[in-house]
């Protein structure tokens, strides 16, 4: 299993006073349950939630669930916490519809990476309001991007360090999470221009200086070697899509925790061009060099529910199956600035947890065949044995 069993006690956290919580509690009971951070597995575990959010988590045999608790049995299945997708466009396509396919995939928070007329933001709000089903969304506003360029859609391209600094202000207005911006264009052209950037330092500098002015994070869309340097160096908090960095830039990602998120399946995996392929190589040797990682499909580009299909490219290239959970868990997690909250079954975490047949760390596919969800302590997906 790539992994070391540990004796029930060891596991065993929940507070002082289990015996007097309320009765409006649930408690779940599964075969396993699987902890990314530490690579372990629980057998028979409990995890009691209540108010949205995890209160214990123990073994059946040394922990009961509270009295009057309602009980869900996942008979045969390994529990773990909610994935994460850092990398989705919901607004691309039926808003609605691909929230709830997603959440149904068991992606229980998401990143909204650019919409249209803040439509991404006003699909957060609707979810948080409990008005359409839909997976927790930190949202930015719409592509940062030069007029003319990869990212200049319906006519919202701009020029200069004012014109971008002025757009930060205008998604921070309208409530976004953080910011996007598009340093430089698709594979082809970093394979042969390697150079060539779309925003330069001055655009870079003043998006990440505005931005930080209210608090927010900067992802930069970055795949040639000088596009991810410099959006590196001028503080990006992640580089978007898998590219060409040289090691010395890996090297400072690593030492400053700048997060890749690879999309590797939308880039490399739906063809055999030499364009995918040189990106591929270059991939495994980035990720071979230890660089953080948070697992990001570019869901709209590819189909929404089918998320989870990306921990299998990175596995393909490279990752462990540990690792690829890991960057769909808790490494996504610390990305989003919600590591205390996202990511680990454990108490006072939110109660996202969802429900697999078998290990998945023998085959990272099974993620692709969620059959339980609950997000914030309320189930959306249940296909094992019916509660009591």
């Amino acid at each position: 299993m790539g992994m070391r069993r540990v004796l029930a006690a060891a596991l065993i956290l929940f507070p002082n006073s289990l015996s007097a919580q309320e009765s409006t509690a649930v408690t779940l009971r599964a075969a396993h349950l699987f902890d990314p951070a530490r690579g372990l597995v629980l057998d028979d575990p409990v995890v009691v939630v209540q108010g949205g959010r995890i209160s214990a988590v123990g073994t059946a045999a040394a922990m009961p669930a509270p009295p009057g608790s309602r009980i869900i049995n996942l008979d045969g299945a390994t529990l773990l916490p909610g994935l994460i997708d850092a990398h989705v466009h919901l607004t691309l396509g039926p808003a609605d519809s691909n929230a709830r396919a997603t959440l149904l995939a068991g992606f229980t928070t998401v990143q909204d990476l650019g919409g249209l007329a803040h439509a991404n933001i006003a699909l957060r709000d609707r979810v948080a309001a409990g008005r359409t089903p839909g997976p927790r969304i930190i949202s930015a506003g719409g592509w940062i991007g030069v007029r003319g360029g990869i990212c200049d859609f319906d006519g919202r391209g701009v020029r200069g360090a004012e014109e971008f600094a002025a757009r930060v202000r205008e998604d921070v207005a309208a409530g976004a999470d953080l910011i996007k911006i598009c340093v430089t264009g698709w594979p082809g052209d970093a394979l042969s221009h390697p150079d060539s950037v779309e925003a330069g330092e001055a655009e870079i500098a003043a998006v990440v200086a505005e931005a930080r002015k209210s608090g927010r994070r900067v992802m930069a869309h970055a795949i040639g070697r000088r596009g991810i340097e410099m959006a590196v160096r001028l503080g990006a908090a992640a580089i978007v899509h898998s590219g060409f960095p040289d090691s010395v830039t890996v090297a400072e990602m690593k030492r400053r925790g700048i997060y890749l998120i690879p999309t590797l399946w939308s880039l490399t995996g739906r063809g055999a061009s030499a364009d995918a392929t040189a990106l591929g190589r270059h991939m495994r040797r980035v990720l071979a060099a230890g660089v953080p990682v948070a697992m990001g499909t570019d869901a709209g580009v590819v189909p929404h529910g089918r998320n989870a299909r990306e921990l299998a490219w990175l596995v393909r290239s490279g990752l462990t199956p540990l690792q690829a959970l890991r960057a769909a868990t808790t490494g996504a997690a610390e990305l989003l600035g919600l590591g205390d909250s996202l990511g680990l079954v454990a108490p006072g975490r939110y109660a996202d947890l969802i429900a697999v047949e078998g290990n998945p760390l023998d085959d990272v596919g099974r993620l692709e065949r969620v059959g339980f969800v609950m997000k914030a302590g309320k189930v959306y997906r249940n296909d094992f044995s019916p509660s009591r």
